[in-house]
């Protein structure tokens, strides 16, 4: 049951598709709101380049000050859909569920992911899921 003295909105899903294995994404909180991360999931594809990848995800300040950061286990190359997951409640790092902190994202703070050693013939879908609490 929630507290009705919270303004909270449902649950709410941000999705990428096909973005480059060198290119970051950056979620950005908007004025209002504040987030609670509750997963963050990574699906990548590497090319035939040999060298290892990650899935990386940092969570930052107005500033872009890392706050909180964890990464994958290794992707090897020419790897086709390779889940990575970040869920809250988790305490692993470096593995396929990796921990993904107690993140509460203010406005102008952000979600950062990126994959360390991507190659443009690398790509990537994200989804984010996160309670969203207007203020």
């Amino acid at each position: 049951m929630t507290d009705p003295n919270v303004p909270m909105d449902r649950k709410k899903i941000q999705k990428g598709t096909g973005i480059a294995g060198n290119v970051a994404t950056t979620l950005t909180v908007p004025a209002g709101e504040r987030w609670f991360l509750t997963n963050v999931t990574v699906i990548l594809t590497t090319d035939a380049t040999v060298k290892n990848r990650n899935a990386q995800i940092f969570t930052r300040d107005s500033a872009a000050t890392t706050i909180f950061k964890n990464a994958s286990n290794s992707v090897a190359a020419s790897q086709t859909n390779v889940d990575k997951y970040f869920i809250y409640g988790l305490s692993s790092t470096g593995v396929s569920y990796n921990a993904l902190g107690y993140n509460v994202l203010d406005p102008t703070d952000d979600l950062y992911i990126t994959i360390y050693n991507g190659e443009a013939g690398d790509s990537y879908d994200y989804l984010v899921e996160y309670l969203k609490v207007e203020i």
